[in-house]
């Protein structure tokens, strides 16, 4: 799994986001030993950073597609990509 990127978030220090080189985000609780929810994101996630204002929104930068703003719902889960921006030159 190597570890790209840790991000806590601003609003609750128990919760913190890794991207990983297998193509996954993952939220995480420090209190349990395993992820609250996984998600493949079709490359591998380089940056994943929390909303500033709220932990509604995790924006992660992916290796094959690009940058994306996922949407965590009440349970702690990953929605879907609200956003998807593709840069090709």
């Amino acid at each position: 799994m190597g570890v790209c990127d840790i991000n806590f978030d601003p609003k609750d220090p128990n919760l913190f986001v890794t991207g990983s080189y297998d193509d996954n985000i993952r939220l995480w609780d420090i209190r349990k030993l395993q992820p609250m929810a996984e998600k493949n994101l079709g490359g591998g996630v380089w940056r994943a950073r929390f909303d500033p204002y709220g932990k509604e929104l995790i924006g992660c930068a992916t290796m094959y597609n690009n940058f994306q703003l996922l949407k965590v719902n009440s349970e702690g889960k990953f929605g879907k990509c609200v956003f998807l921006w593709l840069y090709f030159t």
